[in-house]
């Protein structure tokens, strides 16, 4: 695990209060000296070197000392002050207001699930009031701290932690600064309450105090607690008594719904300027947030929920309600956010075309309930000579009225390729608004069962990368999802340029992602679902050949007269591929092929997997079986549950489909991952994902044409074959001598 240096600031401990203990009363010189005296009094603190006795230090102890021995000193340190200052400060400081308990506890580690890398820390807080725990984890998870040198302590849950401590003798800031970081990442991913997560690391007495966020983390300078010793009593008190400094929403709670699973509920502002909110209760999770991104990022996790009458109570939920999706996430200001972006998209269209083809366009948009920033957002406040907006997140809560499936979950053709037709009418609605989406795949397809028509209705989501094609810049270029990314952004080169193109051809010095990248995402998506030999699927390879045609259409036509100029091509500005010359016809014809592969299963029964089929026999590459692995041939449709009609019964589920956890695998389950959770920018080597496009059966072989358009077009016309299904299997279109036309099996 690696850190970067622009997520880190520095500030003084002053500072440190001030900005994130909030609602903790600082402790002043007029109630520090009293304490302060005590201590010297009970010998608990050294004079005149004001030493604390408990842990001065590891050279201060023989070369046979234990570091387990040294280490236990700050247990009792802890013990030292906030004895001292019961006494002396009874008032503020008692046994009833102490929030929390110090536990040391030297190398032990974080257990989130199995095959997830452990953190170390030597000692934390256990808070007084303890999050809800089920017998079975439902959205929410339960995770562990444990010591593997002792098999003997249960270990404490993540989500009853307060603040964690990290321990050295030597100078091992770096190494306490990645394990403090990877400590706050998991504790935040294992309890979506937390905003942040504060924490201290000591190399033996020098010390500096954290606090994790998802935008940034802040520490204080470095101090040595037996030099500044009122600055650790001050982080010794404030960890102890402190009320609301943990950085827990107290919009979001942690609950345990009717079946004892534990739940989260969320408090969605309704608009930004109430004070009104909807609390929603999460049913299940669409997409965990993944903890191999880090700390610094989106922590992006997605939810189904129905709204609940009191935070808090995990039995108010409104059983009866619709089913809701939330996604909650960390936004930077550049961050587009959803609702927005569907706006400036039916803005942009209504601007050009009627009503009737906006409102079109307006059904493929999943309608949002709210798509608000939550009303916690500490990690907003940065100390002082920052830069907030290069940092900043917010966190941000989406709630989606339609509760959608997206194409991962659909095997059924007809219903996968008619979505597929339906997204080239909407790309083409994009291309005329002069939009490019950036990242169109199956996580973004969604389909809607629609209780009025009782019909799926196609929705495409996820605008995050959705820019003007003219605001395109070309450090852009490699965004998106595998495997559907078009080749071209993976090599970060336009590659479908004509064998004699002149040096100054503008699509052979600039690259930019453009609308052919869009529709290519698509086809490389019916690739992956592609089903068989008695099917039209062969039409897809057409398509191969028609978009390496509509590449090389946009790509041969415009020079770069700067460079036709002899302007150094250091000097020349980036310019993008002319709008005028991508060939709208793509869209319509990719759009045709979908939809008769759609019709063309309606009715049918069973299906044949492109893996069981031998393309090369088909296309008369080599002689044998076109059909291979014979059994079990068929596989079943598979569509999106239906939503329950109004109340209707529920069969409940059988008894001992939950038992009680028991082993330790219980204790840490394992939370599926959507194929949402696999979304991150491409940043793997070029040349492998391109490799990987390739499917995983033998395709037909057509050799590059490196023409002008108008010969690729023959060229394809006159060498590809015609392939169709027939009663005995597949035959081409052959004339017999006296060239009436007919058929061949192949």
């Amino acid at each position: 695990m690696t850190t970067s240096a622009q997520n880190i600031v520095t500030c003084s401990p002053g500072e440190f209060y001030s900005l994130y203990a909030c609602g903790w009363e600082f402790v002043g010189d007029d109630g520090m000296e009293p304490i302060f005296k005590k201590m010297l009094s009970d010998a608990t603190l050294g004079y005149p070197e004001n030493v604390f006795r408990a842990f001065p230090g590891s050279s201060n102890h023989s070369k046979d000392t234990s570091l387990d021995e040294i280490w236990e000193g700050i247990a009792q340190l802890f013990a030292d002050i906030v004895d001292a200052a019961e006494q002396v400060l009874p008032e503020r400081f008692h046994p009833d207001a102490r929030t929390a308990t110090f536990q040391c506890n030297r190398q032990s580690k974080t257990f989130v699930h199995k095959g997830v890398e452990s953190f170390r820390l030597d000692g934390y807080t256990v808070l007084k009031d303890k999050s809800a725990h089920g017998a079975f984890a439902g959205s929410a998870i339960e995770s562990v701290i444990l010591n593997e040198n002792d098999p003997e302590w249960i270990g404490e849950w993540m989500a009853d932690i307060g603040v964690s401590v990290l321990w050295s003798d030597g100078d091992d800031a770096a190494e306490n600064e990645e394990q403090s970081i990877g400590v706050a990442n998991q504790i935040l991913y294992s309890d979506c309450r937390r905003v942040a997560h504060i924490a201290i690391t000591i190399e033996d007495t020098t010390a500096r105090i954290w606090y994790h966020t998802r935008s940034y983390s802040a520490v204080t300078h470095e101090f040595d607690i037996n030099k500044r010793c009122t600055d650790f009593i001050q982080f010794v008190l404030f960890a102890t008594y402190a009320k609301c400094h943990l950085g827990l929403d107290p919009g979001i709670a942690r609950v345990v719904d009717a079946s004892d699973s534990l739940q989260y509920q969320f408090s969605v502002p309704k608009n930004i300027l109430s004070n009104k909110v909807v609390v929603y209760q999460t049913t299940g999770i669409l997409a965990a947030c993944s903890l191999s991104g880090g700390l610094y990022g989106k922590g992006r996790s997605v939810y189904t929920a129905k709204p609940a009458d009191r935070l808090g109570d995990g039995l108010s939920i409104r059983s009866e309600a619709q089913e809701h999706v939330l996604r909650d996430t960390h936004l930077l200001p550049c961050d587009p956010r959803e609702s927005e972006m569907q706006r400036e998209l039916i803005s942009a269209m209504n601007a050009i075309a009627g009503t009737e083809e906006t409102e079109r366009m307006k059904k493929f948009f999943v309608k949002i309930a709210s798509d608000m920033p939550a009303k916690y957002n500490v990690q907003r406040r940065s100390p002082s000579f920052t830069w907030p907006k290069k940092i900043y997140r917010q966190r941000w809560m989406t709630v989606y009225a339609e509760r959608c499936h997206d194409l991962y979950e659909v095997d059924d053709p007809v219903l996968f390729h008619r979505a597929l037709a339906e997204v080239m009418i909407f790309l083409k609605f994009l291309f005329r608004v002069g939009r490019v989406h950036h990242d169109i795949s199956p996580g973004n397809i969604m389909l809607y069962w629609d209780p009025l028509t009782l019909d799926w209705v196609v929705k495409v989501i996820d605008f995050e990368f959705t820019k003007r094609y003219e605001a395109l810049e070309p450090w852009a270029r490699r965004t998106g999802t595998r495997p559907y990314m078009a080749i071209e952004i993976e090599a970060g080169k336009h590659m479908f340029l004509p064998e004699n193109a002149p040096d100054s051809l503008l699509a052979a010095n600039h690259f930019n992602v453009n609308f052919c990248h869009d529709v290519e995402s698509v086809l490389w998506i019916a690739l992956h679902r592609a089903y068989g030999p008695d099917t039209p699927m062969v039409r897809l390879h057409n398509l191969i050949h028609m978009m390496g045609d509509a590449h090389r259409m946009v790509q041969a036509r415009d020079i770069d007269e700067e460079l036709g100029a002899g302007l150094p091509a250091a000097q020349v500005r980036h310019k993008r591929l002319a709008k005028e010359n991508f060939d709208t016809d793509v869209y319509h014809r990719f759009e045709e092929v979908f939809r008769r592969i759609s019709e063309y299963y309606e009715g049918k029964k069973g299906l044949l997997r492109i893996d069981r089929v031998d393309i090369d026999v088909v296309a008369g590459i080599k002689e044998g079986e076109v059909i291979v692995n014979v059994g079990e041939l068929t596989m079943p449709r598979w569509r999106p549950p239906r939503p329950a009609a109004p109340g209707a019964k529920v069969d409940p589920a059988p008894e001992g489909q939950k038992a009680k956890a028991e082993s330790e695998g219980d204790l840490l389950p394992e939370v599926k991952e959507s194929p949402n959770v696999r979304k991150r920018r491409a940043t793997e080597d070029t040349e492998d994902a391109i490799e990987a496009k390739r499917p995983r059966v033998s395709l037909p072989q057509s050799s590059a044409h490196d023409g002008p358009p108008e010969g690729a077009q023959a060229h394809r016309e006159g060498s590809a074959r015609d392939v169709l299904p027939g009663d005995e299997g597949f035959v081409e279109p052959v004339r017999d001598g006296q060239g009436e036309p007919g058929t061949r099996l192949i």
